[in-house]
């Protein structure tokens, strides 16, 4: 995480990074005690570090943002929902990318069988 934060000039954005150190596999299992321990590393992250927004690193972890930002009282963001959420608005509004390329040629038609 800390490494793409450097790469995308991000670095000075994040308050933290904090891990709840629990495998995919079981946040479902055990989602009451991971929700717990989301919500205890979430609390520290804005105490301790400053942090004024939560980004969740995962989506298994969907579901507990609505509650977790109720509780913590700061915006919960889960990526994917967030990216999905762009997409859908650009499409919405009508906007793609430019068709005029600076450098990169469009790529080869394709022949159809």
């Amino acid at each position: 995480m800390r490494d793409h934060l450097k790469v995308y000039a991000l670095e000075h954005k994040c308050a933290s990074v904090r891990s709840v150190a629990v495998p995919v596999m079981d946040l479902e299992r055990q989602k009451t005690k991971q929700e717990q321990r989301l919500l205890a590393e979430a609390e520290k992250a804005i105490d301790e570090d400053g942090a004024d927004t939560i980004v969740l690193g995962c989506g298994g972890m969907l579901g507990v943002a609505e509650k977790a930002s109720q509780q913590l009282g700061v915006p919960v963001i889960i990526p994917a929902i967030a990216a999905l959420k762009t997409c859908e608005s650009l499409i919405r509004i009508g906007l793609a990318q430019s068709k005029r390329c600076f450098g990169t040629p469009s790529p080869d038609k394709k022949r159809i069988l």
